[in-house]
C-alpha cells in the first residue's frame, strides 16, 4: 500500500509538471505570437520611416528651390527697379532737352517774324 501510496505521489507530481510545462508552452507560444506581431509592426514602421524620409527629402528639395526662386525674383524686382529709374531719369532729360529746343526754335522763330 506504501508503493501505491508513493507511485500516486509521484503521479501526482508529474501530473503537476505535465500541467506546468504545458503552460509554459501555451505561454511560451503567446510569447511567440506576440514576438511576431511586434516584427510585423516594426517592419511597417520602418516601411513609414522610410516612406517619411523620402517626402521629407523632397519637401527639402521644394523649399529649396522655392528658396532659390525667391532669391531669383528679388534679384530681378531689383533689375526691373533699376530700369525703371533709369527709364523715368532718360524721360526727364529727354523732356528738358525738347524743352530747351523748343525754347531755342521759339525764340528764333519770333526773331524771324520781328524782322
Amino acid at each position: 500500500e506504501t508503493e501505491n501510496g508513493n507511485l500516486l505521489h509521484k503521479l501526482e507530481r508529474q501530473s503537476k509538471s505535465l500541467n506546468s510545462l504545458q503552460q509554459s508552452a501555451e505561454h511560451c507560444t503567446q510569447l511567440e505570437e506576440e514576438i511576431a506581431n511586434v516584427k510585423k509592426e516594426n517592419r511597417e514602421l520602418l516601411s513609414k520611416q522610410v516612406q517619411f524620409k523620402e517626402e521629407l527629402n523632397s519637401i527639402q528639395g521644394t523649399v529649396s528651390n522655392a528658396s532659390r526662386v525667391q532669391k531669383i525674383l528679388s534679384e530681378n524686382e531689383s533689375f526691373i527697379s533699376s530700369l525703371q529709374k533709369d527709364l523715368s531719369d532718360t524721360r526727364n532729360r529727354h523732356h528738358q532737352q525738347f524743352l530747351e529746343i523748343r525754347a531755342k526754335h521759339s525764340a528764333e522763330i519770333d526773331a524771324l517774324t520781328d524782322k
